[in-house]
């Protein structure tokens, strides 16, 4: 029994070379039908590639288009912030010239009841 397996455990090593020429002779296609399937492996490969660049390519448009959006939105909402200053401005001005006038207006009609 044990000389069975000793004889299959010498076999493996020439077993394992014998497989791997076979591979290795499968992988070089030497018929058409074999020439036109290595041919139809490398487009798909190729493509797969374009594939995956454009989409690299896209996620980075995509990426610049958020990033681009984002600022100008922070730009509008600083350009909507500075012109409300201005009004808030104008309008304590304002405020500040009815007040005097109300105030004078008052200080008249005291003087001359």
């Amino acid at each position: 029994d044990c000389r069975k397996y000793a004889d299959v455990a010498a076999q493996v090593p020439i077993l394992e070379a014998a497989v791997q020429s076979l591979e290795s002779r499968l992988s070089v296609p030497n018929t058409p039908s074999m020439l036109q399937y290595h041919a139809l492996e490398m487009q798909i490969h190729t493509l797969t590639q374009k594939h995956a660049i454009r989409e690299t390519e896209l996620h980075v448009l995509l990426q610049n288009a958020t990033q681009s959006s984002k600022m100008e939105v922070m730009q509008l909402k600083q350009r909507h912030e500075q012109a409300m200053a201005v009004k808030r401005a104008e309008i304590a001005s304002f405020q500040a010239q009815l007040d005097e006038m109300l105030a004078e207006l008052k200080r008249l009609h005291h003087q001359h009841p």
